[in-house]
């Protein structure tokens, strides 16, 4: 269902738990607010999409949701704002391997041990080329020492609409109809119903279709189960789960070989292993798998949620008197027929994850010391298979389209869309102490290789692989528990730019106090921790903007011309789609964090962060000589944007007696700025882009509605007003702004609205409370 004037609202069922709406962090009275969040609280809210378990949860993060149908409910995630008008697509990582969210995303909370945000500038320049726009990484449940775990948990809630804004009842559409009629025509009485027929509609004689209780249920149900067993010994220990997702969609229409409602359903399956060999090896063996099943009415889901809302409640009745469906030129999509009457899309999907991880202690060498090995291989297919077929649209038996009853037929593309994606990992490392000094050092190389089926990609085979290297290092230093510096940061290629230009250095530095455990600090008994971290670093982008490759010479087919004399052939043409830019490069970011945390009165704990984010090399179009000459598309390394904000957590827990209580609040504040893009001039200057927030629109200032008295008897509008210049206007249309005082509203009056593409503040205020077993959350 797309987000359409509506709003979903969740009423979630767990056993021994009421839980109204989301929860709250976690927060014990000795932790600052973090980061991470474990998988056993984001259980907690009864959803199959893990995006949608993250609203409120963590500072700096951003979740948007852009639809409610099952199986194609990804929120949009961004960490720290947008930061690039290019993109903001961030890593995805599993088990310390690079993911996708198309896996991700639907991960089952049961074998989640945590998510957390990576979105400081030291951590992030160990990224490279994956770091700029932030890292999410989780980490699977692994076994522990002891005997067998088994863990059986259900689950269930159900899902309705709120807020929705539905089309006008008969009677007062045709009402309205006759009035914006008789504005249209100079403000002359030219109605298109008469008042017997205003009369049908008022008393229920007339057609009068509610297309939302027609189409509609009132709630869909949502089942999710898992079972997982856990244990072992020092030498051998497992983890090993299996769990079930049953989403189901709004859409009142029976499920049977030729019908379907909007259903996702979901297999998976993980088993990690750890084991540990001759004393200085240890060994992880993790596989993650997961069967997807989608089905819905062969029907776009966009287009069923706009004719809900556009078509008028009178147009015709749901069904003709003979059973047949209804439907006209004008609306020739019943959205009753649309549901139930032209087949199923079904898309089967399967993912597979495999890592492998050795790592051999080498205190016999050096004590601390360290090597490790890893490898990761992950595949995706999907194949669909639709069965469809069409109906005739007719009224009072009559056929108003040339659309015609027709049987069902098959369609099976037999699983032609996929990727797979292998990477390898060897480190090592050292740590060790020297008094009060502890020290410790790593070096990571990690490669990878990922390959996409070409249908995927459009035009070409070119897109089809994508190659990846990076070499990390860290040096971490600290004294007695109160200073500590970091020098990181990574050396990080990619297959997308030419020989010279690949690998890209991003360094960084960051150091800490921890003030509390000064010796002047002993007195101080109400402040438990208190610790101040700076960081500074660079990271990159590896964008896509314009295509792959863009230091080489291309050519697509485009268009067509005539060959021949009498019967003349059409013949494909070639274009250049781009102009080659040799130095293409990543993106860049410039990182700069300033924290402070602490925890006091034994209950009270908070962080407050400030960042920067400056990023030069964005690759855009440069329109400065596309303007200028007429030519293709040609990219460069040459748009900057500045991003800065702050970040709040506070959180307070207390108990009394049995009862454990706790409020949370977390907020972040942004602001971004576009320093330069090159755009197209435009019109008014104060319509560019440049020196805006990232994400801002254009368009014309509103300052009211036009009255009678602004027209002249015929209709025509006053000559002391400014002319609009996108047409005619009448009482009651919109009235705009002539910024530029030339007494015409057209575009040199346009400007800048709105703040930018995301909200310059968001948080949540999260209640909990706690009693013997039973908990509350609120957010």
């Amino acid at each position: 269902m797309t987000n359409h004037n509506k709003r979903v609202l969740r009423l979630r069922i767990l056993a021994l738990s009421a839980i109204l709406l989301f929860f709250a962090l976690e927060t014990k009275a000795t932790d600052v607010v973090k980061d991470s969040i474990p998988g056993d609280v984001l259980f907690k809210t009864p959803v199959s999409n893990l995006t949608n378990t993250l609203y409120g949860i963590l500072p700096g993060l951003h979740v948007r949701e852009q639809s409610g149908e099952p199986g194609n409910d990804t929120a949009t995630l961004t960490i720290r704002g947008t930061g690039s008008y290019a993109s903001h697509s961030y890593a995805v990582m599993v088990d310390g391997f690079y993911s996708s969210m198309d896996y991700v995303q639907y991960l089952s909370a049961s074998e989640i041990e945590s998510v957390k945000i990576i979105k400081d500038a030291s951590s992030l320049a160990l990224y490279g080329l994956k770091g700029a726009n932030g890292v999410i990484s989780i980490t699977t449940k692994r076994g522990r020492e002891g005997g067998l775990r088994s863990d059986v948990r259900f689950r269930s809630g159900i899902t309705s609409l709120s807020n929705i804004t539905k089309p006008l009842r008969s009677y007062e559409y045709a009402s309205l109809y006759n009035e914006a009629l008789s504005n249209d025509n100079v403000m002359k009485w030219t109605p298109a119903y008469s008042p017997a027929q205003l009369s049908r509609y008022k008393e229920g004689r007339a057609t009068d279709v509610d297309w939302y209780a027609k189409t509609l249920r009132d709630f869909a149900p949502f089942y999710s189960g898992d079972i997982s067993l856990s244990g072992g010994n020092k030498n051998a220990r497992y983890f090993v789960s299996a769990d079930f997702t049953e989403t189901n969609g709004m859409y009142n229409v029976s499920n049977d070989d030729n019908h379907s409602n909007s259903v996702f359903r979901m297999y998976g399956l993980r088993s990690n292993f750890d084991f540990s060999l001759f004393g200085f090896v240890e060994g992880k063996v993790d596989l993650g798998g997961r069967i997807e099943q989608r089905k819905s009415p062969a029907f776009s889901t966009t287009s069923l949620w706009k004719n809900l809302e556009r078509y008028p409640s009178n147009i015709y009745p749901a069904r003709n008197a003979d059973g047949s469906w209804t439907g006209t030129n004008v609306y020739p999509d019943n959205p009753m027929a649309s549901i139930r009457e032209l087949g199923i899309w079904t898309k089967h999907d399967t993912f597979l994850q495999s890592n492998l991880t050795l790592k051999e202690r080498l205190d016999f060498i050096v004590k601390g010391l360290y090597i490790s090995e890893a490898i990761s291989f992950s595949e995706w297919n999907r194949g669909s298979r639709n069965v469809t077929k069409n109906y005739a649209r007719m009224l009072d038996s009559v056929a108003q389209t040339s659309d015609e009853e027709t049987n069902y037929s098959i369609s099976d593309d037999y699983g032609t869309n996929q990727w797979n994606h292998l990477q390898f990992r060897a480190e090592a490392g050292y740590a060790g102490e020297f008094g009060s000094h502890s020290v410790s050092a790593r070096l990571t190389w990690m490669q990878s290789v990922r390959n996409v089926d070409k249908n995927m990609n459009g035009d070409a085979g070119i897109n089809t692989k994508y190659a990846h290297a990076n070499l990390a290092a860290v040096l971490d230093w600290s004294y007695a528990d109160r200073y500590s510096v970091s020098l990181s940061g990574s050396y990080s290629g990619s297959d997308n730019y030419r020989k010279g230009l690949r690998f890209h250095l991003y360094p960084s530095i960051a150091a800490a106090w921890n003030i509390s455990a000064e010796d002047f600090m002993a007195g101080a008994k109400a402040v438990g921790q208190l610790r101040i971290k700076a960081s500074a670093g660079l990271s990159g982008y590896d964008s896509f903007a314009g295509g792959r490759y863009l230091y080489k010479e291309y050519y697509k087919t485009s268009g067509t011309f005539p060959v021949g004399n009498s019967t003349p052939v059409g013949q494909s043409g070639i274009e250049m789609p781009y102009i080659p830019y040799y130095d293409v490069c990543p993106e860049q970011s410039a990182k700069y964090d300033l924290s402070l945390d602490a925890i006091l009165f034994s209950g009270l704990s908070f962080n407050v962060t400030a960042f920067l984010d400056k990023r030069s090399r964005i690759l855009s179009e440069d329109n400065s000589i596309m303007a200028a000459s007429g030519e293709p598309p040609y990219y460069r390394n040459l748009g900057k944007t500045m991003t800065k904000g702050l970040e709040l957590s506070i959180a307070w827990r207390g108990r009394s007696g049995k009862l454990d209580y706790g409020i949370t609040a977390v907020g972040t504040w942004i602001r971004d700025r576009i320093d330069y893009m090159s755009e197209l001039p435009p019109a008014a200057p104060a319509a560019a882009y440049t020196t805006k927030a990232i994400g801002s629109m254009r368009g014309y200032m509103y300052e009211g509605l036009y009255g009678i008295e602004d027209f002249n008897p015929d209709g025509t509008l006053i000559a002391t007003l400014p002319q609009p210049s996108m047409g005619s206007v009448q009482p009651g249309d919109m009235r705009y702004k002539d910024l530029n005082g030339d007494n015409i509203v057209d575009e040199r009056d346009m400007t800048i609205i709105g703040k930018g593409g995301l909200p310059v503040f968001y948080g949540s205020i999260i209640v909990q409370a706690g009693y013997e077993g039973f908990d509350f959350r609120a957010v």
